[in-house]
């Protein structure tokens, strides 16, 4: 049970070392429901301690059983916005609370197994699969941070627009941002016809004075 493992450090930092006084501050420690349980043993009696431990996993025990525990280790798929600390963290408590006496190599394959499998992101799953196919893990979750750090850095920032006010040079007409500018094409235009029929009046005047033979 996770009280008792709670109970235990709590007894070593108090230095509670004998099983009367662990099993006089547990007496004060236990409330509601869980004080029946003290009427089925005496204090002074030996092994009480034990016993009161195996009195409460009988009647509470259910609540934190390995059984539970594996099948929530099984279930345990990475959140939506859960880091990947969180969720390594999580994988090991679970782990341990249901399979408490596992070697470290049967631990560490489950945990590795079970990490990748529950990871909600395809392309870090992809990656994993290849470049830490040899790796432990620790040496997986480590690649799979830095996985998460690189995608991060290279997220697309959001562009800010500029857009920039134009002096109107023509009459009402205002130029708007992203349109060509035909205007001083226009003008230069302009300027060639008006050039053009300048000089065509002056032809036309020179060609209809008399000449001297005429007259």
């Amino acid at each position: 049970m996770l009280f008792r493992k709670h109970f235990e450090r709590v007894a070593k930092a108090n230095s509670w070392t004998t099983e009367l006084e662990k099993m006089q501050n547990l007496a004060l420690a236990l409330e509601g429901p869980a004080i029946e349980c003290l009427r089925e043993v005496r204090e002074d009696e030996l092994g009480s301690y034990d016993k009161i431990w195996r009195i409460l996993a009988h009647r509470f025990g259910h609540l934190d059983e390995p059984e539970s525990a594996m099948r929530r280790f099984d279930s345990r798929k990475q959140l939506d916005g859960e880091g990947i600390t969180e969720y390594e963290q999580s994988l090991r408590t679970l782990y341990q609370e249901a399979w408490p006496n596992s070697d470290e190599a049967t631990k560490d394959s489950a945990l590795k197994g079970k990490f990748e499998e529950g990871l909600n992101s395809g392309e870090m799953l992809q990656f994993l699969r290849l470049h830490a196919k040899g790796a432990d893990f620790a040496q997986t979750v480590a690649k799979a941070r830095r996985f998460a750090e690189t995608q991060e850095a290279v997220k697309p920032k959001k562009s800010v627009r500029i857009v920039q006010a134009f002096d109107k040079d023509h009459s009402s007409d205002a130029l708007q941002q992203g349109q060509p500018n035909f205007q001083p094409l226009l003008d230069g235009f302009q300027q060639v016809i008006q050039t053009v029929l300048q000089d065509r009046t002056q032809i036309a005047s020179v060609t209809s004075v008399p000449n001297e033979s005429d007259k």
